[in-house]
């Protein structure tokens, strides 16, 4: 697109120049009025009023600017600046959620990168996240536009909310992954944070408390503040761990033999 914006000269690049000089017209392209400057202003497309009204409220541009129109206004019914909009989403399982529905709530980040699922376990909330994990969530999805990357048992753990921990847990989250910048589990983080109750959920679902993070430091050395008998569950359970640690080894050498 050309514009013009003064009645000087006609401003033409060396490589047009030279062009024109070897007679392949690129001067003679332009239009007669040889006393005009022109200047070429990129053509931007049209925004989506979506896009706008999601910008607006969120306060930075959607990750999701190539869905369809469709998929935008689910997500912009579930999601604004604040964060997902627990009431809403509750209110959209009750009414019974449709396919596109229930995989914009599997897919949709908030402004941190956390899914609905590792917000609603942050938060609290128990009877939303049973909802979520019915209905697909995908329990092993860290948030990953942070620099933090926990799994909802993580945050879960690290928050002390001890029932969504049990939930979570019965429903296979991985118990032992590890935070990719700490190297701490679900059961480091519950001691780090003084949760005695959650510590007891994980050690009652065979959490590791052998594992050690990035830092050399294990779930007990995170303890030191816990009550005395959270504390005695992490000993005997430390010691039943190394128990089949040295009963396994033992059987692999007998069969070495």
């Amino acid at each position: 697109m050309f514009r013009f914006i003064g009645s000087v000269s006609l401003i033409v690049s060396p490589a047009l120049a030279l062009q024109g000089r070897k007679g392949k017209g690129a001067i003679s392209s332009f239009p007669s009025a040889a006393s005009a400057e022109y200047v070429d202003e990129p053509v931007e497309k049209p925004r989506d009023p979506l896009d706008e009204k999601f910008e607006k409220q969120f306060g930075f541009k959607s990750l999701q600017l190539n869905m369809k129109k469709e998929q935008k206004t689910l997500r912009n019914k579930i999601l604004s600046f604040q964060g997902f909009d627990f009431q809403e989403i509750k209110k959209i399982f009750e009414e019974g959620p449709t396919p596109g529905m229930k995989k914009m709530l599997n897919e949709a980040r908030d402004r941190d990168g956390k899914t609905c699922l590792i917000a609603a376990a942050e938060k609290g909330e128990t009877e939303l996240v049973g909802c979520l994990l019915k209905n697909g969530a995908e329990i092993e999805a860290t948030d990953e536009n942070s620099d933090i990357q926990m799994t909802a048992l993580m945050w879960a753990a690290f928050s002390g909310k001890a029932e969504i921990v049990e939930k979570l847990a019965e429903h296979g989250a991985d118990l032992n992954a590890t935070q990719e910048s700490t190297g701490k589990t679900a059961l480091m983080w519950a001691c780090f944070k003084n949760h005695d109750e959650t510590v007891k959920i994980l050690l009652d679902h065979n959490a590791k408390v052998d594992l050690k993070g990035k830092d050399g430091r294990d779930a007990q050395d995170f303890g030191q503040k816990l009550k005395p008998e959270t504390k005695q569950l992490l000993e005997e359970a430390l010691k039943l761990r190394e128990q089949a640690k040295n009963e396994a080894a033992s059987k692999i050498q007998g069969f070495l033999r």
